[in-house]
């Protein structure tokens, strides 16, 4: 490749630049480490910044886990607000990176023989610091509308081998919407074998396109000024500022933790949400609750509703902030987790967004924005939502101290929980998002399998039933499946049984993130025996069976106690644990749940 750029006299107006680390197949000396892609990504910073200072623009190309290593740059750089210091970067083109994991000798490598070496871990699907960099490169790089201290957009393309076996497209393309496929296997399809090889000239495109977009630059000097580079693409900064609340209505979608990505079957509840949030006829509560089980896609249909809202005039401003941002977590899901430095977090979110300087001692923080909401916001309408408040009992304590901040009406104020606020006790208009019918499922599979290049894009129903069965139409599990189905090549059948098993390591992962936090929660609302009591109940009656209430009742406590077990299944339902359906009140859990529960109840096996 940077022997045919430096012949290519179209490319005259570039340098390569190669960037090397150390990832060695087997340890070679037993006083050195090999380094984490943290480490190696804190180099690229150097590397940017020093080796390559005497260049106006930058492209970055990237060869398997070199895309991993730029997009934790990436990731740490916007995270820190350095945005800025992204300004050089004009492009990126990634060959082969393994986005969504490598399937190559994943049992071995489980095994424990690469140990020593912690850039394997990262390889790994579904390994969770790759997904956090690559939702921040989605969110923040390639759907960023505009630069800024925690956004930079730049042009992302992704290409896979036609033959790679290492890195499939499906992991290389992820969610990339540029992407494209050349020839060769994992090691070939960067090595192209003259100026005419397709796997050159789709480089070549890419660094004329980019060159295209601004027209020439020199390729060595002084690095522009910072100032020019983050200025609006076209043309001089407006002598006027935008009107106000402009950049607020559409600054907000940076801080949105989610993959972008086509929505089937929840018009009608995005319908809703909307008409809850905009309540034009100001005849409903000033906040509402989105709420519902893990996986049910709480936060998309929330962004989605909250990007109508944004199209129209309902309100002035937008702010979105993460409870995961903020540093709620499993660890801390008690009361603390609406205090001290947790509040605190989620303050310095809102009042950044809301341009609001926050003094030096975290004491005056409230004051401070109750002073900015009453008098800097008095004409502005402000629709704050805290999303993910999923492991902590936050979301009517949250909402209360919000409005005690001044965010009550004209303002709004949405929360996503697994946790079912108390409604009308706190004024909160509840939202309940549910998990898919049977057919809505299907099509989901078969939407996610065509994203993938998956064969079960074009399956039909009945070949898609034991999805559903374990799934009951919960979409983070679906597209897991799908997705796990187009990248690991095994039998759709074995892949379910991976979920399906407690001891796995992707059936104990995927089943600790939907239900442990939950019944983690449920133990401190009641105990740890009336919680275990009451899921154990459930594991004489079999796998998808429900429970009368009188049922439930006697198998989970004493008579006495029903004045306590009321409590325990409101708490239960509340938290999407048990489900209640019927007027006469049936209750069920999810399949997962019951295996994780009752594991090897109902069958020959034991767990």
């Amino acid at each position: 490749m940077t022997d045919l750029i430096r012949q290519d006299p179209a490319l005259h107006f570039v340098t390569p630049l190669l960037f090397r680390y150390a990832s060695p197949k087997f340890r070679v000396h037993p006083l050195r480490r090999v380094p984490t892609l943290e480490v190696v990504a804190d180099k690229l910073a150097g590397f940017v910044e020093v080796d390559a200072a005497d260049f106006s623009r930058l492209a970055l190309v990237t060869h398997s886990q070199g895309g991993l290593v730029v997009q934790r740059y990436l990731h740490r750089t916007l995270g820190d607000a350095r945005g800025e210091s992204l300004a050089r970067i004009e492009r990126i083109v990634m060959y082969a990176c393994p986005s969504a994991g490598s399937e190559l000798a994943l049992s071995l490598r489980r095994s424990g023989v690469l140990r020593w070496n912690p850039q394997e871990t990262q390889l790994r699907p579904l390994n969770a610091d790759v997904g956090e960099a690559l939702r921040t490169v989605v969110n923040r790089v390639v759907h960023a509308k505009e630069a800024g201290p925690a956004s930079r957009p730049i042009p992302i393309t992704a290409f896979a081998g036609e033959e790679d076996g290492v890195v499939r497209p499906a992991s290389a393309h992820t969610v990339f919407p540029d992407r494209g496929v050349v020839a060769g296997d994992h090691s070939t399809l960067i090595r192209p074998t003259d100026a005419d090889d397709g796997r050159y000239l789709r480089l070549r495109a890419c660094l004329l396109g980019a060159r295209g977009a601004h027209g020439p630059a020199a390729t060595s000097g002084s690095v522009p000024p910072r100032a020019s580079a983050a200025g609006p693409p076209g043309g001089a900064r407006p002598s006027s500022g935008p009107a106000p609340g402009h950049t607020s209505l559409s600054a907000w979608e940076r801080h949105v933790l989610i993959e972008p990505e086509e929505l089937i079957h929840v018009d009608d509840v995005i319908g809703q949400v909307t008409d809850a949030i905009r309540d034009a006829g100001a005849t409903a509560a000033s906040a509402v609750a989105v709420w519902g089980e893990g996986g049910l896609g709480k936060t998309a249909i929330t962004h989605a509703a909250v990007r109508r809202i944004a199209a129209g005039d309902a309100f002035t401003r937008i702010v979105w902030a993460s409870a995961r941002n903020a540093r709620f977590s499993s660890a801390n899901a008690t009361e603390a987790s609406v205090n001290a430095m947790y509040w605190h977090d989620l303050l310095r979110i809102v009042a950044r967004q809301l341009d609001c300087e926050l003094p030096p001692a975290q004491a005056l923080w409230e004051s401070e924005l109750r002073t900015h909401v009453e008098q800097r916001l008095g004409g502005d309408r402000v629709l704050v939502v805290v999303d993910n408040l999923e492991y902590v009992d936050a979301a009517d304590a949250v909402i209360g101290q919000l409005r005690a901040l001044g965010f009550r009406r004209p303002h709004r104020i949405v929360a996503t929980t697994r946790l079912k606020s108390s409604g009308d006790e706190s004024g909160v208009r509840n939202i309940a998002i549910h998990p898919l019918g049977e057919r809505e499922s299907y099509n989901l599979v078969r939407l996610t399998a065509r994203d993938g290049g998956s064969d079960l894009a074009g399956a039909r129903d009945e070949e898609l039933g034991s999805v559903y069965g374990i799934t009951e139409g919960n979409p983070f599990l679906i597209k897991l499946i799908t997705r796990r189905y187009a990248v690991g090549g095994l039998p759709l059948y074995r892949v379910i049984e991976e979920l399906r098993q407690a001891t796995a390591e992707l059936g104990a992962a995927v089943k600790a993130w939907l239900f442990e936090q939950s019944l983690d929660e449920l133990a401190r609302r009641s105990s740890h025996e009336e919680a275990v009591r009451l899921l154990f109940s459930f594991c004489a009656n079999g796998r998808g069976g429900s429970m009368t209430y009188g049922e439930l009742l006697a198998e989970s406590c004493r008579p006495d106690d029903a004045g306590r077990f009321d409590s325990l299944v409101t708490s239960a339902c509340r938290l999407g644990l048990v489900r209640a359906s019927g007027r006469d009140r049936r209750y069920s859990v999810h399949s997962l749940l019951f295996d994780h529960t009752c594991p090897g109840a109902g069958s020959a096996e034991t767990v």
